[in-house]
């Protein structure tokens, strides 16, 4: 199931709202958190979308902290939204992976995880630097 905008998520999320949980088989619940992921991995894209933009705004406007706002504004933790940040900023470097997660193909755990993974690797091996390229599908 690729959700490919606003008018999907806003279908899938009445399909789920309107069923009665309590009465759901166990295939029912695989299929509604099947809908749930990946409505969750559109949330996931779009949010570091917005995130990226709020990056670019702040080059031009010292008194944008995209971590501030991003905690303040989404009712969040400063934790997380640092994290949130890492997280757009990967996906510029990576775009395969942002197209995988809008696919629903990744999760936000999955691009966290490769994230720990480009930190923790020689300057020369990450994405984006002379010679690598962004190839890592």
């Amino acid at each position: 199931m690729v959700i490919a905008g606003v008018v999907d998520v806003v279908d899938v999320v009445g399909q789920l709202d309107r069923d009665d949980c309590s009465l759901l088989s166990r295939e029912q619940v695989q299929r509604a958190l099947g809908k749930l992921a990946r409505v969750q991995c559109w949330h996931d894209g779009m949010q570091a979308r917005l995130t990226r933009r709020l990056g670019d705004l702040a080059e031009t406007n010292g008194a944008i902290l995209p971590a501030a706002d991003i905690a303040a504004w989404g009712r969040g933790t400063r934790k997380d939204a640092e994290q949130t940040v890492r997280r757009a900023s990967l996906l510029s470097d990576v775009p395969e992976m942002e197209q995988a997660l809008n696919a629903g193909e990744v999760s936000a755990a999955h691009i966290d995880a490769l994230g720990r993974a480009v930190r923790g690797s020689h300057p020369s091996a990450r994405p984006g630097s002379p010679g690598r390229g962004t190839g890592w599908r």
